[in-house]
């Protein structure tokens, strides 16, 4: 149950926007409330707001009706007037703000929009909940995020049995079609390859590289499959650096870059090739879940409990150590004196390698 500070809303043939501006994993745990909504309210109209960077997830979405671009940087005054024409266009009746921030309550007051959904409490930071006209207060501290998200539907009257945790993402057949190419070029064959995401926004999320080839090296010895090394933006020195390394560690391995990829080309890239995936607490982790990939994640300064990948239908372990002094603490630099990458240190290849074959086997 939720408590709120606001009568109950009614929808019918309603216009609606969805209000998450970033990051990738965000939209990911966001896409069972649009999913939920268009279950719901079949006939309403539905956008969403989000940054151009992860609006990539959103391309081909039957569920939505309009994906509205909001520029991290606005330059100009024209620029400004320009969004705020772009979600005022569509005469929104209500907006519920997911990500609980000034700048998406700002934009979900500047929709025009005369509901606005947002959090109370610890859920709604900075001055968000001053745009919000119906403020939904999350009693469960440890509740995962995605449920989290799912309580503001408590808002339009749709009770706890309508509410759907399915995450789906809708590549085209040209991105099918091009990691295909590539995945014969490197010679690789469908679901028989571990993915792995050895990379993070935050230095307290990922493991070191010398963990990183080490867990390589003792995977590849026990399963033989190949191993696909995915890479973002700024990254691709990193991860040749640690393809290198992994082969200094093993020259079997020869572990395979992952082309430069579109975000739903690389949900296309796991979906077709991946055995399992391997990874930290990151956009594409989650990407993977949602796809009912298996996944292994691993967790160091965010929360386990609440970024849990609890998708429907989704397979999954967390490998967490909370005995350490910055579990769950969400700081991007560690203030217990960690050096950078090495707050999840007690999380040894062994063990990791150890839990994802109980894992894999009981599947």
């Amino acid at each position: 149950m939720t408590q709120s500070d606001k009568p109950v809303l009614t929808v019918k043939q309603k216009r609606i926007l969805i209000v998450k501006l970033s990051a990738v994993g965000d939209i990911v745990h966001t896409l069972p409330a649009l999913q939920t909504l268009r279950n719901v309210f079949p006939d309403a109209y539905i956008s969403w707001a989000v940054h151009k960077g992860p609006s990539g997830l959103l391309q081909n979405n039957p569920l939505l009706d309009e994906v509205i671009c909001i520029p991290r940087q606005l330059k100009t005054f024209k620029a400004f007037c320009d969004v705020i024409h772009s979600l005022r266009k569509p005469k929104f009746d209500i907006a519920i703000d997911f990500q609980g921030l000034s700048k998406s309550g700002m934009w979900s007051f500047f929709s025009g929009a005369k509901q606005r959904i947002g959090f109370s409490g610890k859920e709604s930071r900075e001055i968000n909940s001053l745009f919000m006209t119906r403020r939904i207060l999350i009693p469960q501290a440890t509740m995962n995020i995605i449920d989290i998200n799912l309580s503001l539907l408590s808002a339009l009257e749709i009770s706890s049995n309508q509410l759907c945790k399915k995450a789906t993402l809708f590549p085209s057949n040209e991105d099918q079609q091009y990691v295909q190419k590539w995945g014969q070029q490197a010679r690789l064959e469908p679901h028989k390859a571990f993915v792995i995401d050895p990379f993070a926004g935050w230095v307290t999320k990922t493991w070191t590289f010398e963990y990183w080839a080490e867990f390589c090296d003792k995977l590849y010895k026990q399963k033989q499959y190949p191993v696909i090394l995915l890479w973002g933006p700024s990254e691709e020195n990193h991860v040749l650096a640690l393809k290198e390394q992994i082969n200094s560690q093993n020259p079997n391995i020869c572990p395979v870059i992952a082309p430069k990829t579109s975000l739903l080309q690389l949900a296309a890239l796991i979906k077709l090739y991946a055995l399992a995936f391997i990874g930290g607490d990151t956009g594409p982790m989650h990407i993977a879940a949602s796809l009912n990939i298996p996944v292994i994640a691993l967790f160091g300064a965010s929360s386990s409990d609440r970024n849990a990948p609890a998708f429907d239908g989704a397979k999954y372990i967390t490998i967490h150590d909370l005995s350490q002094p910055c579990a769950g603490t969400f700081d991007r630099h560690c203030k217990h004196g960690h050096a950078p990458h090495h707050c999840m240190d007690t999380l040894t290849p062994d063990s990791v390698l150890q839990q994802t074959t109980r894992f894999l086997e009981n599947l």
